[in-house]
């Protein structure tokens, strides 16, 4: 549906945003699982939305004990496909919350040329090597009393990782 809405415009990115949701669930319904953090049964499904156009592109309904990333591929590789078919040089970015970093979804983005940006869970060796950022933005924050910002990267690799990856 989101490729023939797009008719004739072709676009120059598309942002595929993934996100769970809780679904409370009141009775006994199949799969509704009970989810220690949400703190209720419930499903837990996975939607993809277009960011641009904020048209949800997919949706993969998911029993409620699953984990963010649970089945995230699945969900991605179909819809991606169609894009691609229809729009095979677009650059296309995922953005997902740290919930979804998973090796399994960055070795899919990256064997389908696909840029992502997803959060990651602040390891201790990953905070020391931001710590001197932090500690400038707090000093600069009290002499100022204005927020601030500072964006910078390095590349990092995990044990788990097969090679290091840019961490912003």
């Amino acid at each position: 549906m989101f490729i023939q809405w797009m008719g004739r415009r072709k676009p120059k990115r598309l942002v595929l945003d993934i996100d769970p949701t809780d679904d409370p669930c009141h009775g006994r319904q199949q799969r509704a699982l009970f989810n220690g953090f949400y703190g209720q049964y419930m499903y837990l499904p996975n939607l993809l939305f277009e960011r641009t156009t904020g048209m949800l592109l997919g949706l993969r309904l998911r029993s409620g004990n699953v984990d963010a990333a649970h089945r995230v591929v699945q969900l991605l590789k179909p819809i991606v496909k169609a894009l691609r078919a229809e729009w095979s040089d677009v650059e296309i970015l995922v953005r997902a919350d740290s919930g979804f970093a998973t090796p399994v979804l960055y070795r899919f983005c990256e064997a389908n040329a696909l840029e992502y940006l997803i959060g990651f869970v602040a390891s201790e060796p990953l905070k020391q090597r931001t710590k001197w950022a932090l500690d400038w933005l707090t000093a600069r924050f009290a002499r100022d009393g204005e927020p601030c910002r500072w964006r910078g990267g390095f590349t990092h690799q995990a044990r788990s990782w097969s090679h290091p990856r840019r961490i912003l």
